[in-house]
């Protein structure tokens, strides 16, 4: 079967619940978090309203790597130190 499978970000406290709620998404931590992304070797859409799409060209081992690289980017924008001893990200 033919799965398209679309995504976005958000960055903002309270549930978006509807198109307004996305709106008012801050596009300073998108910002950040892309550069985070970016400096990791995984590319996102630059502008903070833009979808993002997955696709059969993407390998298991390039989704580990982004989801890696994700983690540690949003790890970095909440001030979180990085992985613990038990190898899971830590934040304060």
């Amino acid at each position: 079967p033919n799965r398209r499978r679309s995504y976005r970000f958000f960055f903002q406290r309270k549930p978006r619940g509807n198109c307004a709620g996305a709106m008012a998404s801050s596009e300073e931590p998108y910002k950040k978090f892309f550069r985070g992304c970016l400096d990791r070797g995984v590319y996102f859409a630059p502008n903070a309203y833009e979808i993002c799409f997955m696709s059969a060209a993407h390998t298991d081992g390039g989704l580990a790597r982004a989801a890696e690289s994700t983690t540690e980017s949003i790890c970095a924008l909440r001030g979180g130190t990085g992985k613990n001893s038990a190898g899971v990200f830590a934040y304060p």
